[in-house]
């Protein structure tokens, strides 16, 4: 009994990762096009960026296994998150 529980959580929890991949991905978009024509919806748009590319580190290492594109996407995201902080600071 113990082990079908265990399952069913593993699954729940690819399944929302994958889901909430998705929809930032759709948010990212949608935020790209409107901070085309609004300027100051760059930062939000950075911002679902970086849990984006956090979510994509997660997915990449519990789900899909691929450990050298986890570190990459972790790395970028780390990168834009340093970005996010320097332009909300300064």
């Amino acid at each position: 009994m113990k082990n079908q529980d265990e399952v069913k959580r593993k699954s729940l929890y690819t399944d929302l990762g994958i889901f909430l991949q998705m929809v930032l991905s759709v948010c990212t978009l949608i935020m790209g096009i409107f901070s085309l024509f609004e300027k100051e919806l760059f930062l939000v748009c950075e911002i679902i960026l970086v849990f984006l590319l956090f979510l994509l580190a997660y997915n990449n290492q519990k789900v899909y296994k691929r450990n050298f594109m986890t570190y990459g996407y972790a790395f970028v995201g780390f990168l834009l998150f340093m970005a996010v902080i320097w332009e909300i600071l300064f």
